[in-house]
């Protein structure tokens, strides 16, 4: 990230702010800023107060696409000095994405969290990566969920296929299996793998002198009632398109305007079962592990060009607040690729906001479509806002 420009852009309403009357605009001066941005560049924003209004939102349609079943182990978030089970679940054959996010032990006791893998099956059960992420355990819990998903988007090593005896365990990562870490430090890991057979996928805490395999028999299952984290399960529905809604454009002559997504109200959060608690229906607070492939038509009736900003929720540590997101995003001033945003450096302040892309305008009369691989990032506070703010080029 480019953090030589650190701008003053007066916006308002959580990232963006009005000028008295719809539609949102940016001031000449605010638009000079957004001209001299460079991408990643930190932007400081005007903090909002809650008698103004927020920027409309974009109509959007969500429809389910088909892709991996999401196995989603944060809870308890925090293990302290309880070993056992936060996830444990019987799977079918077929394609797996799991996400775990976890802080072990306590200050004073490390501990290790693994994931293990028992084949159900009469016959060899085969493992085979297709996405791993497995960033280094660490107290900056924003930029690890940043790095977790870029490494799992754009990494290219993946682990050998496994190959489990019948009634047999392994497990899933050694290198996650061999990592010690002590509270504050976070172990965050993002796979996607398919299995040729019926298994059961665990996640755990356990004492570094112990085996995961061994001990995953006589671990309890830790309860849902513990505080922090956004859920556990398995979650059938993990990949969503996003699109306009029927009849919309996103015009530049509307003002600005804003995506948000995985907020639980406007974009529900998605729904599972979780085992270790009878197979209740659960609820991923925050859409965790989600991939979100978004295209938005938009066109420019007014000859203006498109900024596209990560804003920030705001709240997190008090008056912190970053501007988070690992986000592929098609090509316009700059080439299409993927942007890593982590809010690190001089802005952690409410209001705070990234530069991810700026759109040229398309001719008059014509539309282009904006094209976006997203998903929430881990140690963020959401809903993260994505604003499209139109400026003179």
């Amino acid at each position: 990230m480019n953090r030589k420009f650190v701008l003053s852009v007066l916006l308002a309403a959580g990232a963006l702010s009005s000028r008295g009357a719809d539609p949102f605009e940016l001031s000449s001066s605010e638009q000079d800023a957004i001209r001299a941005a460079q991408q990643g560049s930190l932007v400081r924003v005007t903090a909002s107060t809650s008698e103004e209004p927020r920027p409309p939102a974009i109509p959007i349609r969500r429809s389910v696409l088909a892709g991996p079943r999401l196995l989603f182990s944060d809870m308890p978030e925090y293990f302290h000095d309880h070993n056992g089970l936060s996830m444990a679940e019987n799977v079918t054959a077929g394609a797996y994405r799991l996400y775990l996010y976890h802080v072990p032990g306590t200050t004073n006791s490390s501990r290790t969290v693994s994931a293990v893998i028992e084949n159900l099956s009469p016959k060899p059960l085969t493992v085979r990566f297709a996405r791993y992420a497995f960033p280094r355990p660490g107290k900056d819990y924003a930029a690890m969920g940043v790095e977790g998903l870029i490494q799992f988007f754009t990494g290219r090593w993946v682990p050998a296929p496994v190959i489990i005896a019948p009634g047999g365990k392994s497990v899933l990562d050694p290198k996650l299996d061999a990592t010690v870490a002590a509270d504050p430090q976070l172990v965050h890991a993002f796979y996607e793998f398919d299995i040729d057979g019926p298994a059961r996928v665990c996640v755990l805490q356990r004492n570094t002198n112990q085996s995961s395999t061994e001990v995953v028999e006589a671990l309890p299952p830790l309860s849902r009632q513990q505080p922090g984290g956004a859920g556990r399960g398995v979650f059938p529905e993990a990949d969503f398109a996003v699109t306009n809604a029927p009849g919309c454009v996103v015009d530049t002559a509307n003002g600005v305007q804003r995506l948000v997504l995985s907020d639980g109200a406007s974009d529900p959060w998605v729904l599972g079962t979780d085992a270790l608690s009878g197979n209740m229906t659960v609820t991923n607070k925050g859409s965790y592990g989600v991939i979100y492939h978004i295209k938005l038509a938009y066109a420019s009736s007014d000859g203006r060009s498109l900024a596209i900003l990560i804003g920030a929720h705001g709240g997190r540590r008090g008056s912190e607040a970053r501007p988070m997101a690992a986000i592929k995003i098609s090509g316009g001033v700059w080439p299409e690729g993927w942007v890593s945003l982590s809010g690190g450096g001089a802005i952690r302040r409410r209001g705070a906001a990234a530069v991810a892309q700026v759109l040229p305008p398309p001719p008059r009369g014509a539309t282009n479509v904006l094209e976006m691989i997203y998903s929430p990032p881990g140690g963020s506070s959401l809903p993260t806002p994505i604003f499209f703010a139109p400026f003179r080029p």
